[in-house]
């Protein structure tokens, strides 16, 4: 009955509608232990979403500070040592990156 709910992507802003579903499969389901397996089913979910989303925040503000470097070596506000030091590290794909994650969020 819950492996529908536990195979589709959770969409965080809609954690209503999941409450409301777990109400409903709990009123139905009077089994304890399938109650059980249904909640660590969820935690295990909602733990794998998280780790997936705690990545993509990594990756979006190591994003942030190479391009807030880059902005400071286009301005002239770091040292010669710290721009040579920057560009041998600094990806050349970055502003596509960019673009391409800033299109996700809007």
């Amino acid at each position: 009955m819950f492996h529908f709910l536990i195979k589709m992507p959770l969409d965080i802003f809609k954690k209503d509608r999941l409450i409301d579903r777990l109400n409903t499969i709990f009123k139905e389901e009077e089994d304890l232990g399938y109650r059980a397996e249904l909640v660590s089913q969820l935690r295990y979910h909602f733990s794998e979403h998280t780790m997936m989303i705690s990545e993509q925040i990594e990756k979006f503000m190591s994003l942030v500070e190479d391009l807030d470097f880059k902005y400071k070596i286009e301005k002239g506000l770091v040292s010669e040592t710290q721009k040579s030091e920057f560009q041998s590290s600094f990806p050349e794909n970055t502003i596509e990156q960019w673009e391409l994650f800033s299109k996700r969020f809007q």
